[in-house]
């Protein structure tokens, strides 16, 4: 088994005191525990700004508190070799202002010290506490933790002569170490917990680094994407974008019946992308001139016979709902339509989260459909003034 330089020499100290009187033993004992005392004054570290340190700095900071803290460890296990912390538990007898008399046992919170002196593991003993733990106490029984102070004699009931172990809080000297070690364990902690706290932090801000990277990859995927497909648009005629557009509904309207996954969200979503690329592309052909030889048949006007009169512009059909506003209701109305118009298309321009484009796209279908009826009677009151002020 592999010892450590301290762990050997504490072996070494543990054989040659068994070897030596008594009182030597114990003298030895109390130099050495002088000597640790001494070495250990030090150990108590000045608790520093942590949140200023460097790393590095702050890695050797808990490297020389824990090592102070051992020291003050092997102390206090030096001190408890020659007077161990006892448990005291039993009935109390008496009770005084600062102490308190036990009628149970004393034992020693070392195993190995079982036969110590002031130790009562089997049998009952009279036992004194000064300075008790006054949370030991409960009813009439008392639990606390104390060293044993000294052995002092006293009288029982029946006037017997008998001894009293008189226990108390720990000595001047030990109390300092433990005081020690309290403290370097609570900086030690505190330490550890501002490593911690930044290996937190680094890991947050390398996760937020990766996060805005992907970021970037997806937008570089999608504009690929979207220039890819807008290319593949350009180059089909009228009628197969029509097409398109009517295939692409159908598959966005059977992905919504899938039950509800991420792939499924995914899906909908490029899906609702290039059907929103077909729409503007179809929109922007309306908006040319027509390439394709049926279009242009569509687009081009007849040419009027010159025997045949221009026929004034009037709809074969006139809404009744319509020819029943006055003029400023028809005007507002015409307000208002066109107000809901250009704000349907903003929406499926930049759709929002939630918003459902196919939907949006019927709605605005149906606005401008009662637009177009608004300003053909517009435009058929206009005829009608015309034609009334001719003589």
């Amino acid at each position: 088994m592999n010892l450590t330089p301290s762990a050997k020499q504490a072996l070494r100290l543990k054989a040659a005191l068994a070897s030596l009187p008594l009182v030597v033993s114990a003298f030895l004992l109390a130099v050495a525990f002088q000597h640790s005392l001494r070495a250990a004054e030090g150990a108590e570290v000045a608790e520093p700004t942590l949140a200023n340190m460097t790393d590095e700095e702050l890695a050797r900071y808990v490297d020389k508190i824990d090592h102070s803290l051992g020291d003050a460890q092997r102390a206090i296990a030096l001190q408890h070799a020659s007077q161990p912390l006892f448990s005291l538990s039993g009935r109390v007898v008496d009770r005084e202002e600062t102490s308190v008399s036990v009628r149970g046992r004393a034992v020693p919170e070392d195993p190995a010290q079982q036969n110590a002196f002031g130790a009562h593991v089997v049998d009952d003993a009279n036992l004194v506490v000064e300075d008790f733990d006054r949370d030991g106490l409960a009813g009439a029984f008392y639990n606390g933790r104390h060293y044993l102070l000294r052995k002092g004699e006293g009288r029982n009931a029946f006037g017997a002569q008998v001894p009293i172990w008189i226990y108390g809080p720990a000595p001047a000297a030990l109390q300092a170490q433990l005081d020690v070690q309290a403290r370097n364990s609570l900086l030690l902690s505190d330490a550890i917990g501002e490593q911690h706290a930044r290996s937190s932090k680094a890991k947050a801000q390398a996760d937020a680094a990766t996060a805005t990277l992907e970021t970037e990859r997806r937008r570089t995927r999608e504009e690929a994407r979207r220039v890819h497909i807008e290319q593949e648009l350009s180059k089909l005629s009228l009628e197969e974008l029509r097409h398109r557009k009517t295939r692409m509904s159908n598959a966005l309207n059977d992905i919504r019946k899938r039950v509800e996954t991420p792939e499924k969200r995914e899906d909908a979503r490029q899906v609702d992308q290039e059907l929103n690329l077909v729409w503007a592309e179809i929109a922007k052909r309306k908006a040319e001139p027509a390439r394709d030889p049926d279009d242009v048949a569509q687009r081009s006007p007849q040419p009027i016979p010159p025997s045949t009169p221009t026929a004034p512009l009037v709809p074969s059909k006139r809404s009744p709902r319509l020819a029943a506003m006055s003029d400023d209701q028809l005007r507002a109305e015409k307000h208002r339509l066109t107000q809901s118009r250009d704000l349907a298309r903003a929406s499926i321009a930049a759709p929002q989260d939630g918003l459902v484009v196919a939907d949006e796209r019927e709605r605005l279908t149906a606005v401008e459909q009662k637009l177009a009826e608004v300003l053909a009677e517009v435009a058929a009151r206009l005829v009608d003034t015309t034609s009334e002020a001719k003589p």
